[in-house]
């Protein structure tokens, strides 16, 4: 049975890569400087380049929204951004809405793999688990940089992504190295998001670091790690969609992305 699992999961992955994080060159910034930042998408943040349409770009600081006017890189799938105010500084992406048909058994096996048990629950109890799962689904990412020296409190906004990944303290405080212990709310359409898997990657080096949990009755959960490299918070929330015609489902991905190198 693993075998016959792990199967699948191979085969999802050819034709629906999980995480999507916006990959940026470096995480600290002087002002004015240009920062540079991939699409990837993959998994263990090893990603190839994310072909998807932009419907939101917005950076944020704590002089408030501004909307990103760039040229994609067709080549490299990258954006550039200047960074004009210092503090933290976050990068908002949204893309257009996409659909994905997936069989019946690579659909049950990639809602294993991503905790979605409540769905998985749904469709054994409707007898469609043997159905080919119709999916809509889009992307919600976040980007912490730091410009400067300046401290504040930007890294906890909210910046109304459908599901959003909100940092409870600032991961950019104190002494770079040193182990932190950082909570984090997730919220889905403004509410928070209870009992939802979030996914922690950490890459120091060529050593990868995973953890795992659930989210509690708030919305709330703590990852203790190092500052060092880069980290990424991964979760997917999915949902009936609205229009049964189109699709049976509709999946929310978010991330939120900061490091120290």
């Amino acid at each position: 049975m693993k075998k016959t699992l792990l199967t699948y999961l191979f085969l999802l992955s050819t034709c629906f890569a999980h995480e999507f994080w916006l990959n940026p060159e470096k995480f600290f910034f002087s002002k004015g400087e240009t920062a540079t930042i991939f699409l990837q998408v993959g998994e263990n943040f090893e990603g190839s380049p994310w072909k998807g349409t932009i419907t939101r770009l917005s950076l944020f600081s704590s002089f408030g929204e501004k909307q990103i006017k760039s040229e994609i890189d067709t080549a490299k799938r990258s954006v550039k951004v200047t960074l004009e105010n210092e503090g933290t500084n976050i990068l908002v992406l949204q893309n257009k809405p996409s659909k994905i048909e997936l069989e019946a058994e690579k659909f049950n096996a990639y809602l294993q793999e991503d905790g979605l048990d409540e769905i998985l629950e749904y469709r054994k109890k409707n007898n469609q688990e043997n159905s080919v799962g119709r999916e809509i689904y889009e992307r919600c990412a976040k980007l912490l940089l730091k410009v400067g020296e300046r401290s504040d409190k930007n890294f906890s906004r909210n910046t109304n992504l459908p599901l959003e990944i909100l940092p409870l303290a600032n991961p950019y405080a104190g002494v770079f190295g040193k182990r932190k212990k950082i909570h984090f709310k997730i919220n889905f359409q403004g509410k928070p998001a209870g009992n939802l898997t979030i996914k922690f990657w950490q890459k120091i080096g060529t050593e990868l670091i995973k953890q795992e949990t659930k989210t509690n009755a708030w919305g709330e959960v703590s990852f203790e790690f190092l500052a060092k490299g880069k980290i990424m918070l991964s979760c997917v929330k999915m949902i009936p969609h609205t229009n049964p015609t189109e699709a049976d489902w509709h999946s929310y991905w978010a991330s939120l992305v900061f490091g120290y190198e």
